[in-house]
């Protein structure tokens, strides 16, 4: 009996530990909640589960979000998908107000997909999160590629792009009119997206990689063809839709294969650009006379700042933000 009373004595002490506890952890918890306080967010429509504000945009988003705008005010809050928070506005004083008041806050892009694969991780200078990375290479590009004595040097090849644009547009003219010699009237339509793409694209890998990809005198055809290719299908990549941008738990699935054709572009883009700084490498080296494009101007400049440093540079350096990666 005594046995007994010992043993219901202690189950009894025993259930009452454990639902104190429990009130306790409940109280606790209560407490916490009361105290976190709700942040204060502007108006806008109920999110859906998962995929929260995205039909409410639309396929159109300007126009959708504009609507958002009419309907709830100058400030509207969206979770697009269920881990992108955005609020969107249409009022003038305040994207003045977060333009120029708030831009250190706002100065970062927001990182998706694309931009990781394409910049190696936020490595260059457009997709960089606001900061010491950020910082050094805005004054690599102000202090020494985009100097007005820089920008000076590559004026004739601007000069010398345009020339081989209207040659070009010319030689297809008279091509066309050589292929009918009876003298009638001949109607030739000239495309002027791949011609000003190709003005913008060599004036640009001239002064980024000392050659022309398209064109006279330019890489080769099939080379070109392929740069051309990467560019098109990276910036398609860029401005298209993904959704492991918006839900990260199906980014592993890669339902829409955005990530494998990243990955095959990135391939494609590593191998030629490794051959050209493995080359300009070489050529500083042997101390052979090279174009003074941009990407030689940084290898030299990581070669000077290594030689004056005696190896490798410090890690609070610019030159040590240099490495490959962020050089291509």
């Amino acid at each position: 009996s005594s046995s007994s009373s010992s043993s219901s004595s202690s189950s009894s002490s025993s259930s009452s530990t454990s639902s104190t506890s429990t009130s306790s952890l409940m109280m606790m918890m209560m407490m916490m909640m009361k105290k976190k306080k709700k942040k204060e967010l502007p108006p806008g429509p109920c999110p859906w589960p998962v995929v929260g504000n995205l039909p409410h945009v639309g396929p159109i988003p300007h126009v959708g979000m504009r609507r958002l705008n009419a309907a709830y005010g100058p400030l509207v809050y969206l979770r697009l998908g269920s881990s992108v928070h955005a609020i969107v506005t249409d009022e003038p004083s305040m994207v003045r107000d977060i333009l120029k008041k708030h831009d250190h806050v706002f100065a970062s892009r927001p990182s998706n997909i694309a931009s990781q694969h394409f910049t190696y991780g936020g490595r260059d200078i457009a997709f960089a999160p606001y900061g010491a990375h950020w910082r050094s290479m805005r004054r690599l590009c102000l202090m020494e590629l985009l100097t007005p004595r820089r920008l000076e040097e590559f004026s004739k090849g601007r000069r010398e792009e345009v020339a081989c644009m209207v040659a070009d547009i010319s030689t297809s003219i008279r091509m066309a009119a050589y292929k009918n010699p009876e003298g009638s009237p001949v109607v030739v339509v000239v495309n002027l997206r791949d011609a000003f793409g190709g003005l913008s694209s060599n004036t640009l890998t001239r002064m980024v990689l000392g050659k022309r990809f398209f064109g006279r005198s330019g890489a080769g055809p099939a080379e070109a063809a392929e740069h051309k290719a990467l560019i098109y299908a990276g910036f398609a990549l860029i401005n298209s839709f993904n959704v492991g941008d918006y839900v990260p738990l199906l980014r592993w699935l890669d339902l829409q294969s955005r990530e494998r054709d990243m990955r095959r572009i990135m391939a494609r883009v590593d191998a030629l650009y490794d051959a050209i700084i493995d080359e300009y490498t070489e050529e500083l080296k042997e101390n052979k006379e090279a174009s003074h494009s941009f990407l030689h101007q940084l290898l030299s400049l990581r070669r000077l700042r290594r030689q004056a440093g005696g190896g490798e540079a410090e890690s609070g350096d610019d030159v040590a933000l240099l490495d490959r990666s962020t050089l291509k």
